[in-house]
């Protein structure tokens, strides 16, 4: 494997880790809008990521939450996405 093979692949783990510690941050209540502002973000900057599913489902998810600025953000982020 070339370098830069090795740096794509290293670059994507990273990705996996992080998308699955923001899904992970999602569920606690804490964290819950700053985790779901991320994911939005990610959606609506990159909507053909490599995990754009697991961006999709925790958008989806949360679209019809109580609060209305995790569920403003997950709507604004579904509309503006083209897949």
């Amino acid at each position: 494997m070339n370098f830069v093979n090795i740096c794509a692949t290293k670059m994507l783990s990273c990705c996996q880790a992080y998308l699955q510690r923001l899904v992970a941050l999602e569920k606690k209540p804490l964290f819950q809008h700053v985790a779901v502002r991320c994911i939005c973000s990610l959606l609506d900057a990159n909507p053909h990521f490599n995990f754009r599913e697991s961006l999709l489902d925790a958008t989806v998810r949360n679209i019809s939450s109580p609060n209305d600025a995790i569920r403003l953000c997950c709507m604004f982020a579904v509309d503006h996405t083209s897949l």
